[in-house]
């Protein structure tokens, strides 16, 4: 058996390759704890394939009732339920359209978690599994988020493009001329050619999950938005055009007024009413009349643009 063979390979100093050897689980529980595996696995703590049917709708079921019933349901437990449902896939081999849907789910719930590294593992596995498996539809909306995601990883840690050229050419026809795709590929003009307002009118009709990949190009996007206005726009610029413009509407996820409040009083920031320094507290909601002076107004904006740190930023490959 694995076990047996594992404590040879063991004695002798050799390592053992799991791969040649089949395991067909007996477990029966639905929920099971993820651990990483030290020895030989036994087929009584694997779940069998029909048995994981019922773990993942489990995990469905309860994550998308969560505080409703059960308070203890949250991000970690439903991360190492999916952890512990790809484990048990792995280690019996068993790569078909289920293995896709695993890894898709955890995939959506981890990006909805601002998870990059779950993310990231279940997106680099589902580009292999996709060779074979999965529906055209997951296909195409993956194609996305990984245009998505290389965007936001060039520009972040200044990628060569050849990274960008390399997934690009990895798209079938049927990618490409998908609306899902052509979608991302348009964001992805908008933000190297500096568009901003092509991007935050893309970033209305994104589809699927993929506003929370672009919400974190959204700061970027504003920063370097904001050096062009400034530059191209002298002596001034109404406010109202910088709100609008630039979405500062309420309409980017997450956000409220306070994003809007902390811009109107950004340190460094000049504005005028009939030529002459404004200042109110309620600036974020008197824009009539009021110009920001961008030549004055350009310290606060000519700057290096801090990116916010995420678990997982700049992952590799992952094993399962």
């Amino acid at each position: 058996g694995v076990k047996q063979a594992m404590e040879a390979a063991e004695y002798f100093g050799t390592k053992l390759d799991l791969s040649k050897f089949t395991i067909k689980g007996t477990c029966q529980d639905l929920e099971k704890p993820y651990l990483r595996l030290t020895s030989a696995p036994d087929a009584s703590s694997v779940r069998p394939v029909h048995i994981l049917h019922k773990s993942l709708a489990n995990v469905m079921r309860k994550w998308a009732s969560r505080g409703e019933k059960n308070s203890s349901v949250n991000y970690l437990w439903a991360c190492e339920q999916l952890k512990s449902i790809r484990q048990d896939l792995t280690i019996q081999h068993v790569r078909n359209d289920f293995t896709c849907k695993v890894y898709e789910t955890h995939a959506r719930i981890a990006l909805e978690q601002e998870d990059l590294k779950e993310f990231n593992q279940c997106q680099t596995k589902l580009v292999e599994l996709y060779q074979k498996y999965g529906s055209k539809k997951c296909h195409r909306e993956f194609a996305a988020y990984r245009i998505f995601y290389q965007i936001y990883t060039k520009y972040k840690y200044n990628q060569p493009s050849s990274e960008m050229a390399v997934l690009l050419a990895s798209l079938t026809k049927e990618q490409r001329e998908s609306r899902v795709v052509k979608h991302a590929l348009k964001v992805y003009a908008a933000v190297d050619q500096g568009d901003y307002c092509s991007f935050f009118r893309l970033y209305k009709t994104v589809e699927n999950m993929g506003v929370y990949l672009l919400e974190l190009l959204v700061d970027y996007v504003r920063h370097c938005a904001l050096q062009r206005i400034f530059r191209s726009y002298r002596p001034t610029i109404p406010l109202q055009n910088i709100h609008d413009n630039l979405l500062y509407d309420g309409r980017v996820k997450g956000e409220s007024a306070k994003e809007w409040k902390a811009f109107v009083r950004m340190k460094g920031l000049h504005v005028l009413k009939d030529g002459k320094p404004f200042t109110s507290k309620k600036l974020h909601k008197r824009m009539t009349n009021v110009v920001v002076d961008t030549k004055l107004s350009w310290g606060a904006v000519n700057g290096t643009f801090l990116w916010k740190v995420l678990d997982g930023d700049n992952v590799q490959r992952s094993d399962q």
